[in-house]
Order: structure tokens, then sequence, then C-alpha cells
């Protein structure tokens, strides 16, 4: 049962920096299309919508962290009670 709740955190950690990579991504090509634009009236609209997007971005990313440390934190908490499982562990 531990090994299996272990199995859960790795695959939700897993799926924490699996987002955080297409977030990058995104964001570069974010930063790309905004150097990209000249300053008409047009593209100031289409910039102000991707710097948006961005702080969105950056919104998830700080939330994600949080919950990366708590999930980190039960991970360490869920080995240590396997190891401790594995050395206290008779046959009778």
């Amino acid at each position: 049962d531990l090994r299996a709740q272990i199995s859960q955190v790795n695959s939700k950690l897993k799926q924490f920096e699996e987002e955080v990579s297409r977030i990058e991504a995104d964001q570069k090509r974010l930063r790309e299309n905004i150097e990209s634009l000249s300053k008409t009236a047009e593209a100031k609209t289409l910039i102000a919508r991707y710097i948006a997007k961005a702080g969105e971005q950056e919104t998830r990313l700080e939330e994600m962290e949080k919950e990366r440390k708590t999930i980190t934190a039960d991970k360490q908490r869920l080995e240590a009670e396997l190891a401790l499982a594995v050395r206290t562990f008779e046959l009778k």
C-alpha cells in the first residue's frame, strides 16, 4: 500500500514537471511574439493579451510550487513509513 502511494506521488510530481515544461515553452513563445510585434494599436492589444496570459501562468506556477512542496513532504513521510515497515518486518 505504501509503495502504491509513493508511486502515485511520483506520478503527480511528474505531471507537475510536465506542466511546468509546457508553461515555460508557452511563455518563451509569448516573449518571442511580443518582441516581434510592432507598436501598432492592434499589436498593443495582442501584447496586453499575451501579458495577461503570462500573468495567469505565473500564478499557476506559484500554486504548483506550493502543492509540489506539500506532495514532496508527503512522499518523504511515506518513504520513511515504508523504511520503518521494512526494518520492523518480522516473519512468524
